[in-house]
């Protein structure tokens, strides 16, 4: 009577023989991924909104008049 020896499966349950799936990480793109660079972009654009009113708020002063029409002595 001999042992029949099994081939060792990995953690993940597939067997060693099997080919190796090449990753993809580099061309595919996870909604994670997708998810994180929305907000990025919406937190820069809210950063440049503020920073933007800052800017029109002081540029728009010429000699005491604002652009808008008020008058600011």
């Amino acid at each position: 009577m001999t042992n029949i020896i099994k081939p060792k499966e990995e953690v993940r349950g597939f067997p060693k023989t099997s080919k190796k799936v090449p990753k993809m990480t580099s061309v595919m793109i996870t909604p994670q991924a997708i998810n994180v660079i929305k907000y990025v972009f919406l937190l820069m654009m809210l950063v440049v909104t503020i920073n933007g009113n800052i800017v029109l708020h002081t540029s728009f002063h010429v000699f005491g008049f604002n652009l808008f029409g008020s008058f600011n002595s």
